[in-house]
Formats: C-alpha cells, structure tokens, sequence
C-alpha cells in the first residue's frame, strides 16, 4: 500500500511495506496520528536529516556506510526507515536515491528488505519503511551497526546525513559492503537511516527532542547531540548516543517557536512525532532576543505547539530560557555583561515565570534550564564560565543543562 503525507505544497511519500506490523501502518492513515501506538523508535540516532550536505555527483556516485547504533529497548520486529531528504522543505537533488543495507550485529549480517526486495529506489521527499529484520533480536544497551549501500547515476547526489562519530565508522566508495563483513574506513559524512523503530517493550517511551541550536549542543559537540541526549547516556558529551533512553533529535539550529509552528517548516519531523510519546521542548531564546515579541505572542504560540504535540499523545516537558547577553571580558564576570536586548530579556523573564506557574493542562511539566546557567533567578546574566557567546551555553553550561535532565521523570 502507498500514503501520501502532505506538507504544505511538499509531499512527503511513506511506502509502507506488504511485510510491515499491522500498528505501524494503521498509524499512517488520514491525519497520521498514532491509533495503534505499538511502534516506538528503538535504537539511538534516530533524527531528520536538516543539513543541506549532499553527494558531489561526480567522484561519488555509490558507497556503503558503516553507522554506529545503540539498543534502547529490547529490540523485536525492527523496521528501518530512510528518507531521500536533504533539508526541511528545500531539497537539493530531484533524483531518486538506490538503496541496499544489511544489520550488522554480533558479527552476523542480517539483509534488509523493502516489500522482500533487496535494493530499493527513494524518488525526492520519499520515506522508505523496510520489512522487519528476520531472524533479528538486539538486547537493549547492545551495539549494533547498518551498513547501508547508496547509488545513484552520473551527476545526481544523494543526502549526507550522517556525521562521522566514532572509529567503527566510515564510508567505502564505490563498494558495496552491505554482504560482507568488511571495513567502511573513510572518514566522511555519510548517508544512513533516518531511525530504527521496533515493536516497544519495557516503558515504551520515545522522547523528542525539538528545540534550537541549544537542544543539538552547538558549540560544544559538533554532531547534533545536544545536553539532553548526553542526559540519556550519563557520558559527558553524549558518547554513546544517549543509549539508555529512547529518543530522537528533532532540534533545527536557528529555529523559533513561531517557525515550529508551521507544518511546512516541521516537514519530516510532523511525521517522526507520530512515534514519540514525550516531548522535551526547548524553544523562545531565538523568539524573545530581537526584542519584537511580546509575552502574549509567545503564550499564544506555545500553547498552539504543545496542542500539536498533545494532539500527537505527546506529554510536553518545557525548559525555561536561559540569557543573552553580551559581555566586555569574554563572559569572565557578571558585572561587565549587558543585556542583547533589554527587551527582550523581559519578556523571557516573563516567559519564564509563566512556565513556572504550568499555566497550561497542555503542559506536563518544565525543564528548569534556566535557573541552571543564569547568576540569579531572572537576573537576565550567564554564571561565570557557563557561555563563550552569550547566547549558548559551553561545556560547563551544557553540563549543567544535563544535569538537571532527570530521565526518570518521563513516565
């Protein structure tokens, strides 16, 4: 069977196979919204694809990828999902993608099949379920690799969606290694799954995380694994992909909540959210620092994002907002910072306080991010040694962020 998913004029194609769990396709029918929510996101890097990085149409024009994964949750029935998607709305191939991939796990290769086909064709925008994995069980916290085989004709190009994180990682140009037990060596970014979903089991949750550059932990780790993520991991920097918890990344850097807001602009992550049960939502610094938005405008469009995630089944953990300042002495005192925008800062105080008073049975709970890095409650300034911008935090302030994400509190 076929469903189209629309996105404002975009449509977003999901080929569900003949093979698929009954739960996930009946979750695909009219409006998306889950009605049998049995199908969880299982596995560690589940994510949309939000770069604009792509093959060059020249020198690469097929590679196997080698991507590292961790087991969330004891792992049944897993079903991998692509997408021939190079940014939210934006594309920038037409061409359809070839792709071939295997489960590597235990030093056995388990093939993947799309409607018991081997190798199958992505046109632009599509998402591609595969079959479930046979003979395939995965022990939650097991690591477990995909190698994926991408192809594609003479001056056409495929998304690299994938950073480069660990050293079983890699690419192999022009080979197909998804049968064979071979390295991946070359360094680069890669094309690989956009999630690895299964049939839940143990608490069943998914956690989404959609926010801004904070949430994806610019400035301090450069692969889009945020303070959160690390959270769910206990490493510092998220080494392992957040393993313990399942999750997916669904932040956009330089996103406002009013751009959230937009079907168009969520585009493939509309979909994901179907499979999410929480959401931690970290969105309003980018809104509030120009000093044009007021606190009505801010409410109004908070409450209109957490009805959309609510309307999803998703449970909505908002995170207050931490400063933006400026500073004379790159951020070595309080006293020699300034407000970005006076303005701007008093409607996030104000944003702040009214989170506090969980104004909303749209709200579950908040995430108190901001007590975390600011000197002094609504003091409008970064602790010392907590931000190297003014508006991100650094390592010492990405670690208090996770620090004050306690895992245990989506239930």
């Amino acid at each position: 069977d076929q469903f189209q998913y629309a996105v404002s004029q975009h449509w977003l194609r999901i080929i569900i196979s003949n093979t698929m769990d009954f739960s996930l396709s009946s979750s695909l029918v009219g409006s998306a919204v889950i009605s049998n929510n049995t199908i969880r996101s299982v596995a560690t890097r589940t994510f949309w694809a939000q770069g604009t990085g792509h093959s060059n149409g020249t020198t690469d024009l097929s590679e196997t990828s080698r991507i590292t994964y961790y087991a969330n949750e004891n792992i049944v029935g897993m079903q991998v999902l692509y997408s021939n998607i190079c940014s939210a709305v934006s594309p920038l191939s037409t061409n359809a993608i070839s792709i071939k991939a295997s489960v590597e796990y235990a030093g056995v290769l388990y093939p993947i099949y799309f409607n018991n086909v081997r190798t199958r064709s992505a046109a632009q925008l599509e998402n591609v379920f595969s079959d479930k994995v046979s003979g395939l069980s995965i022990t939650k916290g097991s690591t477990f690799y995909i190698r994926t085989y991408v192809s594609v004709s003479a001056t056409q190009k495929w998304p690299r969606n994938f950073r480069y994180m660990a050293s079983t990682e890699g690419v192999a140009v022009a080979s197909d290694y998804t049968d064979v037990l071979t390295s991946c060596p070359t360094v680069s970014q890669m094309f690989g799954p956009t999630g690895v979903f299964g049939k839940k089991t143990g608490l069943g949750r998914t956690i989404a995380i959609n926010g801004d550059s904070i949430s994806m932990g610019f400035g301090v780790t450069s692969n889009g694994v945020g303070p959160f993520v690390a959270a769910f991991d206990g490493t510092a920097t998220g080494t392992t992909y957040g393993k313990n918890v399942a999750h997916m990344q669904l932040g956009l850097v330089g996103e406002k909540a009013s751009e959230f807001n937009n079907a168009t602009n969520r585009g493939l992550r509309d979909f994901l959210l179907n499979y999410a049960t929480h959401s931690i939502y970290e969105y309003g610094i980018n809104d509030v620092r120009g000093g044009s938005v007021t606190l009505a405008s801010m409410q109004s469009t908070a409450l209109a994002n957490w009805q959309i995630l609510v309307n999803k089944k998703i449970k909505v953990w908002a995170c207050t907002l931490t400063p933006n300042t400026t500073s004379t002495d790159s951020w070595a005192t309080t006293t020699n910072q300034t407000y970005a925008n006076a303005t701007g800062n008093t409607v996030r105080i104000q944003y702040n306080n009214w989170l506090r008073s969980l104004p909303s049975t749209l709200l579950t709970g908040i995430i108190e991010t901001a007590d975390t890095c600011e000197s002094s409650r609504n003091s409008g300034l970064w602790k010392v040694g907590y931000t190297s911008d003014g508006l991100h935090p650094n390592a010492a302030g990405f670690a208090a962020y996770k620090a004050v994400v306690d895992p245990n509190i989506f239930t």
